[in-house]
């Protein structure tokens, strides 16, 4: 009997850990897809959370987003999507922060006095791209990788035209 009920309790464990990984998944895509339709006409990502918006070009001409926290978005499209291994990952980030914040490990001051042309200021916020340090697309995978790097320098093409929306 005290078998069984183990077996129950760990079953059960096993079923609600499955639930909980799965879940967040669900939840980034409809965001994504929420997300869409704040793109305006004329090709800019509009963040409403932040009151701002990025020019689109290139390969992230249908860029979504997907809210992290007050200081993070994630960012995709679909030509990164369709990246071998980055079906369904988040790991481009848009970070923004004031000078006494951090992007990425670095606080900004920090970036401002070392690398002041990897951020762009709007108004009292500085905006830089944040890529995961271990990418997405197989290793094996050279046109993967290649466009991987492509839509990077495409959305820090895009943090540079950041502007107003409101």
């Amino acid at each position: 009997m005290l078998t069984l009920i183990i077996l129950v309790l760990a079953g059960s464990a096993i079923y609600g850990g499955w639930r909980l990984w799965h879940k967040p998944a669900a939840k980034n895509e409809a965001t994504s897809t929420n997300s869409a339709q704040t793109k305006t006409a004329d090709q800019y990502l509009v963040v409403k959370q932040w009151g701002v918006k990025f020019k689109l070009s290139g390969d992230i001409n249908d860029a979504t987003y997907t809210p992290k926290d007050s200081l993070t978005i994630y960012v995709s499209a679909a030509k990164l999507r369709a990246v071998r291994g980055c079906e369904n990952a988040n790991i481009l980030e848009i970070q923004r922060g004031k000078a006494n914040d951090f992007i990425g490990p670095s606080k900004v001051s920090e970036i401002i006095a070392n690398n002041p042309n990897s951020l762009t200021k709007l108004g009292d916020y500085y905006y830089a791209l944040v890529a995961a340090p271990n990418s997405c697309a197989a290793t094996d995978d050279s046109q993967g990788r290649a466009m991987l790097n492509q839509i990077r320098d495409n959305f820090t093409q895009a943090i540079k035209t950041v502007e107003r929306s409101d």
